[in-house]
């Protein structure tokens, strides 16, 4: 590559036509200047990012329901925003769509670590493609996250939908997601399995009735939701969300005793799958909700 080319003009010169992006861990990592490459991958590997994750999964036949909890380790300005690709892992394809045409096979490039003995045409038999971009949500670009009010300690919960194909190996399936700051840098980004997900998805799946601080019900709900409290529950915040991530009705954290019921109006919000989310100083607890 020459010095003077960028990555994106480099990808863009053999495939024009495909969907492309350059991440960068920081803007700082300067591909242009080698000798100061190694330093500024060792200084960013120990400097804290700004956020971190934990992602959570519940699969329904073909349909895959994410949640994203994102927690701030700095307080952020606003206009950050977060996506979530569903990527297949180590894909082998059964027909001649997955052949690879090798430019290097005839050897006027030089070595080219092996690649210079093989055939011009590689069969799909030979292929191995690591990591397969699937689906991403909600754009390829992202969505913004991050509130007015956000600051150092809090957390934030996205959620993100897929539909599964047949045609995928749901055991290679990860998920990687990704938070950009304003100017379109990556901060941090996180990749878990599809199976670990699932695994950690008991505070989604579980049913909340079955709390051993509250009790929820009716679910599905019509025009009120009731939320009885077991023992006391102290500065616990609740929210409801959309499964676009979008916030629908808030209370501010405050100390619940043991007995206390609290009654959340439905009236005026769309009939449909949400996310109730309860947030103590012990943890949080997230549960689907269907409002009919």
């Amino acid at each position: 590559m020459a010095p003077e080319e960028t990555p994106a003009a480099f990808f863009n010169s053999f495939a024009p036509d495909l969907p492309a992006a350059t991440i960068y861990r920081n803007e700082q990592l300067n591909l242009d200047e080698p000798d100061e490459l190694e330093e500024a991958i060792i200084k960013y590997l120990i400097e804290q990012p700004s956020v971190s994750f934990e992602a959570r999964a519940e699969l329904s036949n073909d349909e895959l329901e994410v949640s994203v909890e994102t927690s701030l380790l700095k307080t952020p300005e606003e206009g950050w925003t977060i996506a979530c690709a569903l990527v297949e892992l180590g894909v082998q394809g059964d027909n001649s769509d997955y052949r690879q045409r090798n430019n290097y096979w005839s050897g006027t490039l030089g070595e080219m670590g092996g690649y210079e003995e093989k055939a011009r045409i590689i069969s799909q038999d030979n292929m191995v493609y690591k990591n397969v971009l699937r689906e991403y949500s909600p754009s390829f670009e992202g969505m913004a996250f991050i509130q007015a009010n956000a600051s150092k300690g809090d957390s934030i919960v996205t959620f993100h939908e897929f539909n599964l194909n047949d045609g995928w190996n749901r055991d290679s399936l990860t998920l990687v997601v990704m938070a950009m700051r304003p100017d379109g840098v990556v901060d941090n980004a996180y990749q878990v399995s599809l199976e670990q997900a699932l695994l950690n998805s008991t505070g989604i799946s579980a049913p909340i009735a079955n709390s051993e601080f509250i009790t929820i019900y009716p679910n599905p709900a019509k025009s009120v939701l009731h939320l009885n409290f077991k023992v006391s529950s102290k500065s616990t915040a609740i929210s409801l969300y959309s499964l676009n991530g979008d916030e629908i009705l808030t209370i501010p954290a405050r100390n619940f005793e043991s007995n206390d019921q609290l009654n959340l109006d439905l009236n005026g919000i769309s009939e449909g799958v949400y996310l109730l989310r309860l947030q103590t100083n012990s943890g949080v607890q997230t549960n689907r909700i269907v409002i009919q």
